[in-house]
């Protein structure tokens, strides 16, 4: 097994981020709010600075939720760049509940070649490799060192792609439901089909191991909430489609918005266009 050097280093953001993030965790932090409204706190300042440092030794522009975005008209010449969100689900920190994650993704010809997504609380890492179409699973130890992920072939674990003939449970956001999702929602469960609400981009995990088979969102999100979960997918044979038009999604896009989207096993899609 070969590891591409981008994901080495795109992990080592992700570990080094998911320590910046606990160090705040454990205190009495306080809760800012940005222009938008949406909270923002030491953690993610903090985690984007060294993820923002950690990425740089590699000369590649980065786009990060925390950090002015460069013009479009600049942008949009890029081939390639990084994706981030230093810390993913800022509600569900503030609560305390553990639903939090980072997210690294590396963006080619804007569609998602690597992604990163680490879930500092529960010290597990997820990292695909759309290129070779391997997913990985890292448990991180305490007793790991930055030197530890220059062989970080030799730590991981491959995850076994989900069946795509399944669809028993659905993943729906915590904190984000919109009256479209709950109308989808309150069909399925009629239908006996498990509802799990998650924080975070955790849901994307849940679809690569296994535990969930669908999680689509008829709400605002933005491109680096989604383009790590996105290679996750891709990497592990799952399918992500835009709603309703079901095209193929693209990065860099102007606004760095996400379209309404849908992810999931083909049998679990399948059940949701049906119902679209």
């Amino acid at each position: 097994m070969s590891l591409n050097e981008k994901i080495k280093i795109g992990a080592l953001a992700a570990w080094k981020a998911g320590n910046e993030i606990l160090d705040v965790y454990e205190t009495d932090f306080d809760v800012m709010f940005k222009t938008d409204t949406s909270p923002v706190t030491q953690a993610d300042q903090r985690a984007d600075k060294i993820i923002r440092d950690t990425l740089q030794e590699i000369q590649i522009p980065i786009i990060s939720e925390e950090t002015k975005q460069v013009d479009y008209y600049n942008r949009k010449k890029w081939n390639s760049f990084w994706l981030v969100d230093p810390l993913d689900g800022t509600k569900e920190f503030i609560q305390k509940n553990g639903e939090f994650t980072v997210n690294i993704a590396y963006i080619e010809a804007n569609k998602p070649l690597y992604g990163i997504l680490y879930v500092p609380v529960t010290k597990h890492m997820y990292i695909a490799d759309v290129t070779q179409q391997f997913v990985y699973f890292l448990e991180i130890t305490n007793e790991m060192t930055e030197s530890d992920f220059t062989t970080l072939e030799q730590k991981m674990q491959k995850i076994s792609k989900p069946d795509n003939s399944e669809f028993n449970t659905l993943s729906v956001s915590r904190s984000h439901l919109d009256m479209k999702t709950t109308s989808i929602i309150t069909q399925f469960s009629q239908a006996g089909i498990e509802i799990n609400k998650v924080g975070s981009a955790l849901k994307y995990a849940k679809l690569i191991t296994g535990e969930s088979q669908l999680y689509f969102r008829f709400s605002p999100t933005m491109e680096w909430d989604n383009a790590a979960g996105h290679a996750l997918c891709l990497a592990s044979g799952l399918s992500m489609y835009q709603l309703p038009s079901k095209s193929n999604i693209n990065y860099n896009t102007r606004e760095l918005y996400s379209p309404y989207f849908a992810a999931g096993t083909k049998q679990a899609l399948d059940s949701l266009f049906e119902l679209l």
